[in-house]
């Protein structure tokens, strides 16, 4: 959950929250950690595949009806596993610079999941030097799909 949301969950003010998969989306109104009543439901996706497009227009569709649940409300979303690919990389002088960290962490996502990975964007955490890092990989254009929905704002061009 992002800090502006964190901020409205700590002063009280709801929050839709949003788990998407691949045949479901599913939403709950939460105040304080708590779900209001009433405040939870979920649509079921045509996607026999499990591919993320089907599931993104869905999620766009519903985003953009005036009478959902929780409209004007901040977003808090949630993706299927399936989607969000994680691996340990083991620690590489190449994570010292932020060009270096990708590179590096492109190469050992696509090791284990492919060449389509080099085509993710990648984030890991920040672990002491030495350690290994979590990192995690989502196809850019899923993710620039998922933040155009959202309203957030796109990565610096």
């Amino acid at each position: 959950m992002s800090r502006i949301n964190h901020l409205f969950a700590r002063l009280g003010a709801p929050v839709l929250c949003l788990h998407l998969a691949p045949t479901q989306l599913s939403w709950a109104l939460r105040r304080r950690g708590r779900m209001l009543a009433d405040g939870a439901g979920r649509l079921v996706i045509d996607n026999p595949d499990g591919a993320w497009p089907a599931a993104l227009a869905a999620l766009q569709t519903w985003l953009a009806r005036a009478d959902r649940p929780g409209a004007g409300l901040p977003l808090s979303l949630a993706l299927a596993s399936r989607w969000c690919h994680t691996i340990v990389a083991p620690w590489s002088d190449a994570l010292l610079t932020p060009a270096g960290a990708e590179r590096f962490l492109r190469t050992q996502m696509a090791a284990l999941y492919g060449e389509a990975a080099r085509g993710w964007r990648v984030s890991a955490d920040d672990a002491p030097y030495g350690r290994p890092r979590l990192a995690c990989g989502i196809d850019a254009a899923f993710l620039h799909g998922l933040e155009a929905a959202a309203g957030a704002p796109g990565p610096p061009s």
